[in-house]
C-alpha cells in the first residue's frame, strides 16, 4: 500500500511524569492512516534537535484509520535539559522519512526544582502494552 497520507495524532510516554534519572518504559504512538490496503512499517522516536534515537520497534502492519502502537524506550535515554521534542520516524516501502504531526510533542520540566518531566495533555489516557 502507498498511503496517501499518515500522520501522528498524539505521543506519550510511560511513566508520565518521569523524576528525573529514571528512564522511559514505553512510548505510544496514535498514527492515522488515510489510504488503502496495509503496508508493514518500522517506527523509531527520535529526539529534535539532535537525532538521538529513544524508541524503535519491529515491523508493524498498519491499517487505514487510527493505529495505536506501543514501543520500548531506549536503555540509556534519559532526559537533562528543560524540554525535550520528539519526532516519528518512519521505515514505508524501504523509505525512511519523518511522519508529519499537527502539533510539537515535547517533554517539560515540571515541578519543585525541576526534577520530573511530563508530556501530559487533556484526555491522555496511560500507555499500557
Amino acid at each position: 500500500m502507498i498511503a496517501s497520507r499518515i500522520n501522528i495524532e498524539d505521543l506519550d510516554m510511560s511513566p508520565d511524569p518521569i523524576n528525573r534519572g529514571e528512564r522511559v518504559q514505553r512510548w505510544r504512538l496514535r498514527v492515522r492512516v488515510d489510504g488503502s490496503g496495509e503496508c508493514e512499517t518500522y517506527f523509531e522516536i527520535r529526539e529534535k534537535p539532535g537525532n538521538e534515537v529513544v524508541a524503535r520497534g519491529a515491523r508493524r502492519v498498519l491499517r487505514p484509520g487510527v493505529n495505536e502502537i506501543v514501543l520500548d524506550g531506549v536503555e540509556g535515554y534519559r532526559f537533562r535539559r528543560r524540554e525535550h521534542c520528539f519526532e516519528v520516524v518512519a521505515d514505508i516501502e524501504r523509505t525512511r522519512k519523518a511522519i508529519d504531526a499537527a502539533e510539537r510533542f515535547c517533554a517539560r520540566e515540571s515541578g519543585p526544582n525541576g526534577k520530573r518531566w511530563s508530556m501530559r495533555e487533556r484526555g491522555d489516557r496511560p500507555v499500557g502494552r
